[in-house]
């Protein structure tokens, strides 16, 4: 696979991500088969995925460590994010459930924030059929795809992370010379919550808008001084998500 994932580079540049399936949950045993790559191979995160499963059925798990023990905090720049795939969907041998309510959290995880190359599941973005449980339609609402364009739209820029609440966390992306907007993300699984978060003073005075849930759920306000002073979430724990851009 070295040697392979080497020549390739010849014909079609070494800018291009090359990704392969080691499916391990162990950091250890992932670091040491990267070790033996070049910089550009990158593994999928496996204990991610698991992760997410575990904290989907639990209640008000803390998402402040969601990322502890996986290879996105250890070696992001290797990572390659995702929430489910076809081995870990409904009746496959590696199945890991994820309750449908944490797949618009997760995918806010891993497509709006630096860490990771995010891998969006088929089966989520249209749905999945010929399984044990019949059609299961697109997740989160049918919406993945205005995460998608989000994350294309409004994800640059350096990140400030908010993880100070266990069950309410968020991120800033403050956006780059070419890509001005960025974004601010809120997440909670233990019902509405708020957070106040810097956004800069560049965006002072501005009023800024939900792009994935119910717009009479949402108000923030940047003050004077960049501070994204006031978000009310959705109403109950399954809408609880939001990415606002400035309007």
């Amino acid at each position: 696979m070295k040697i392979f994932s080497l020549s390739v580079r010849v014909p079609f540049g070494s800018r291009k991500l090359i990704g392969g399936e080691f499916w391990e949950n162990s950091i250890p045993d992932l670091s040491g088969y990267l070790s033996r790559m070049p910089r550009q191979f990158s593994l999928f995160d496996c204990d991610l995925v698991y992760t997410f499963s575990r904290v989907s059925h639990s209640v008000e798990a803390d998402l402040t460590h969601i990322f502890d023990g996986t290879l996105t905090a250890s070696d992001p720049i290797q990572s390659v994010t995702l929430v489910q795939n076809h081995d870990t969907q409904p009746g496959q041998q590696l199945e890991a459930p994820i309750d449908d309510w944490f797949n618009p959290l997760a995918y806010a995880l891993i497509l709006l924030r630096a860490e990771g190359y995010p891998c969006v599941f088929y089966g989520h973005l249209y749905g999945i059929s010929g399984g044990p449980k019949g059609f299961i339609p697109p997740t989160c609402g049918g919406q993945l795809g205005d995460f998608i364009l989000a994350r294309k739209l409004y994800a640059y820029g350096e990140q400030d992370n908010y993880f100070d609440f266990r069950t309410c966390i968020g991120w800033v992306r403050r956006g780059t010379w070419d890509r001005k907007y960025g974004c601010a993300v809120v997440l909670s699984n233990a019902g509405a919550g708020w957070k106040t978060m810097y956004v800069g003073t560049e965006h002072k005075g501005e009023v800024w808008t939900d792009l994935v849930c119910d717009p009479t759920c949402l108000l923030a306000y940047i003050s004077l001084g960049g501070i994204r002073q006031r978000s009310q979430l959705g109403r109950t724990a399954k809408e609880n998500f939001t990415a606002t851009r400035s309007q």
